[in-house]
């Protein structure tokens, strides 16, 4: 019936009725054309522009920071957005390994954001796109005022560019990476909800890898068996990616997970697998972190003396590298240990090797507080296991919240 109606009421149009019709169909078939076909051409030429900077980043891979920041400053060709994208997601790759060099790649990358030619808009996004690694270099380096004065500042460059070609640069990777800060910052519910808003934006592919954030936000949250479950639901996106430092984190932190739980066991049948992923990986800070990760599972399993060795070559290599942090923690860990079999010759030892770690900028001031008090009472002869026990739970929880003092007991 409708449509009878319809063509009764076309008969009685006139033709240019008609005409006004299709030519408005017609018009709106060749601005979709249009809109697909700009579409096209713009992701052609972002992939060209991001094969261009993967060969520019193989050659500056291999030079040294002065040489990479005089080629970005002399070479035209290196000004491009897609450079200094290259450089940044370089600079969060090393972050797992070196916030040293994280934090160049970022700046440099900061640095072609600024040659980069493009209108206002589009200099004000990349920029703040660049600002958001810079942060994250910071974070990793423990410095998380900068950290949080970078992330400011890229926020406010990233909208200041709103609408300036919106899908080319990610805006999910920056709720991401704030969310990291977040988490450090002890933020947990503040860096999970960031973490969901990134999800909900991120492609597919890229999923798996804001899952395993979320992980262990929650494992630092004190949530071991939440982590868990988040990992579990997260494995067959990750060894689906076949990507072997995203299996690798999954499996590690899975362990990291199951052993303050008492879940030993488990946690040492899946120790082989993660050392021959992060073997692979040839990342040797992800070593010591693996080999101490082992001796923490061995002492869970009863084996006393192999814990302490592998605690104690751990301790070395991160004393080795600068790693205060990690020294400290590993150290209380063996005091720990050492107590429990009433060495505490042994521990006076190791208290005198920790003392370089209190002129080192990688501890915060409450943390050190605490440090100085451990000393304190193993040259005092004073020291109980119970306390030990409360100065390392407490340098744990403080390692990235620097307003968290140290109570006695």
């Amino acid at each position: 019936m409708l449509l009878d109606e319809i063509l009764a009421d076309g008969q009685t149009q006139p033709d240019s009725f008609w005409l006004r019709v299709y030519g408005t169909k017609m018009q709106a078939s060749a601005d979709l054309f249009e809109t697909h076909a700009l579409g096209a051409i713009r992701s052609r030429r972002a992939r060209q522009s991001r094969r261009e900077a993967a060969r520019s980043w193989a050659r500056l891979k291999s030079c040294g920071p002065a040489e990479r920041r005089r080629r970005v400053e002399s070479a035209a060709d290196l000004h491009s957005w897609a450079m200094a994208e290259r450089l940044a997601h370089e600079s969060e790759r090393a972050a797992a390994d070196r916030a040293d060099l994280a934090l160049e790649l970022a700046q440099l990358a900061l640095r072609v954001a600024e040659l980069a030619p493009g209108a206002p808009a589009w200099r004000s996004r990349c920029l703040g796109y660049c600002w958001a690694f810079v942060a994250n270099a910071r974070r990793v380096g423990d410095d998380l005022d900068g950290a949080e004065e970078a992330f400011a500042e890229a926020w406010r460059l990233w909208r200041a560019g709103d609408g300036a070609d919106p899908d080319l640069l990610a805006e999910w990777r920056l709720l991401d990476r704030e969310a990291s800060l977040r988490r450090d910052q002890r933020e947990f519910t503040a860096a999970l909800d960031l973490l969901d808003r990134a999800r909900a934006t991120a492609p597919a592919g890229e999923v798996p890898r804001i899952l395993l954030n979320r992980a262990f936000t929650l494992e630092q949250a004190g949530r071991p068996e939440e982590a868990l479950a988040e990992l579990r639901s997260a494995a067959p996106l990750l060894e689906a990616t076949g990507e072997p430092r995203l299996r690798a984190v999954l499996h590690f932190n899975v362990i990291s997970n199951l052993c303050p739980l008492g879940r030993y066991e488990e946690a040492e049948e899946l120790l082989p697998l993660v050392r021959e992923l992060v073997v692979g990986l040839g990342n040797e800070l992800d070593l010591v972190r693996v080999l101490w990760l082992s001796g923490r599972v061995a002492g869970g399993r009863g084996r006393r003396q192999e814990a302490r060795a592998k605690l104690e070559q751990a301790l070395r290599e991160f004393a080795a590298r600068g790693k205060s942090y990690d020294t400290a923690l590993v150290a209380l860990e063996l005091a720990v240990l050492l107590l429990e079999d009433g060495r505490m010759a042994e521990v006076r030892a190791l208290a005198g090797e920790l003392l370089w770690v209190f002129s080192d900028k990688g501890i915060h001031r409450e943390a050190l507080a605490a440090l100085t008090l451990f000393r304190r009472a193993v040259e005092a002869e004073t020291l109980s296991l119970e306390q030990a026990r409360h100065f390392l739970a407490y340098l744990e929880r403080a390692r990235h919240d620097r307003r968290l003092r140290f109570e006695g007991e």
